[in-house]
């Protein structure tokens, strides 16, 4: 049995070690949000990261930000779909990927609507603005609309049924149209919003 004196500074000890595990946590946090992957330097003569076979200085080296480099960087990108299913070249045996099930187009609408809609594991001290992630959320939903149109326009304007039933991955199209509009909604984009309302009622 131990006695009150012992047992006051029994309670301080373990007083001290909570606290100290809670820095350790909130460091890890901390550091965990705060990290972004390597960034890959390409020299000027290296092949074109785009897969042309061209070398970089002749490719994509200087051609202008693409919509998905607007919102967020490569590195942020990359850092954001680390959970997401990867593409394995040399896989194991009766493992299974996506691209088993699903082509290339299919899989970049599906990682934009991840980018958008995945909630994101940031530290309560580290919270952003809510006008920003709303802004975040709706830029990359209205990418993934662009795709999901051009896609549409290639498969002959099939339902939002039928492109769920063949593309759709993780996100049904009319739910994550429904989100896109109540943003431009908000944001008074009248003339984007009656396109996406237009689209809805017309394959829907």
């Amino acid at each position: 049995m131990c006695c009150k004196c012992h047992l006051a500074d029994l309670l301080g000890d373990i007083r001290f070690l909570c606290e100290e595990a809670l820095d350790r946590i909130f460091s890890y946090a901390d550091h965990q949000y705060k990290k972004l992957p390597p960034k890959i330097k390409i020299g000027r003569n290296d092949p074109c990261p785009c897969g042309s076979g061209k070398k970089y200085k002749h490719c994509c080296m200087n051609k202008p930000q693409s919509p998905l480099d607007q919102i967020e960087s490569e590195q942020e990108r990359r850092k954001w779909l680390e959970r997401y299913p990867q593409a394995s070249s040399a896989r194991q045996n009766g493992q299974i990927c996506l691209q088993d099930y699903y082509d290339s187009e299919s899989i970049e609408i599906d990682k934009i609507l991840y980018l958008a809609l995945k909630p994101r594991e940031i530290p309560l001290w580290h919270r952003e603005p809510e006008e920003k992630s709303a802004g975040r959320q709706k830029a990359y939903l209205w990418q993934a609309y662009t795709l999901f149109l051009e896609r549409m326009k290639k498969e002959g304007s099939i339902s939002l049924e039928e492109y769920d039933r063949r593309f759709s991955i993780h996100y049904m199209s009319l739910d994550w149209l429904n989100t896109l509009c109540v943003h431009l909604n908000h944001s008074g984009e009248k003339d984007r919003l009656k396109d996406v309302m237009d689209c809805i009622e017309k394959f829907g």
